[in-house]
């Protein structure tokens, strides 16, 4: 596979790949009861830095692929996802010029939202009204994820990226 090929899957293979490895953190015998939503941090980064490289549609897949691996109503994440991706591409402009602790603070408060969605949607789709705390939790979790995930997808983010200093550029 070629090198462009192969940055063409990078937008959607790795909010893929996050997933699975969120699953499976969780889904291992001596796993974690909690985990992340490393898909929504790679999602809302990558729709920052190069939103070029993970349409919408891409977006949907992984979350309706993560819905059916964690047996939840299929679309919860993919919709879920889908209004993250538009609120980062969205605040986009305003985001990137003040640096990360900004980016970060927004990414905490989109979590935050994101973990209520999928818990109000979860608790209307079953009928049941499911705790609180490990809603706040997972989303304290993923906020606190999300340097992590934003300093791993900075480089590729670059590579992704047309230089405005290049020649010709």
């Amino acid at each position: 596979m070629t090198a462009a090929a192969w940055r063409d899957r990078l937008g959607w293979l790795l909010p893929l790949l996050s997933g699975l490895l969120a699953v499976l953190a969780v889904v291992l015998p001596g796993g974690l009861a909690l985990a992340p939503l490393l898909s929504l941090a790679v999602i809302v980064q990558w729709s920052l830095l190069a939103p070029a490289f993970l349409p919408y549609g891409s977006v949907f897949l992984v979350g309706l692929a993560l819905d059916i691996l964690t047996g939840l109503p299929p679309g919860l994440n993919a919709l879920t996802f889908l209004l993250a991706a538009a609120a980062a591409r969205n605040v986009r402009p305003y985001l990137l010029p003040h640096g990360f602790v900004l980016s970060w603070a927004a990414f905490a408060a989109l979590a935050l939202a994101a973990s209520l969605l999928r818990w109000l949607l979860a608790t209307l789709l079953w009928g049941h009204l499911f705790p609180l705390r490990p809603c706040l939790a997972e989303a304290a979790l993923t906020a606190a994820c999300y340097p992590a995930v934003a300093w791993l997808l900075a480089g590729p983010g670059r590579l992704l990226t047309p230089d405005p200093h290049a020649a010709g550029g």
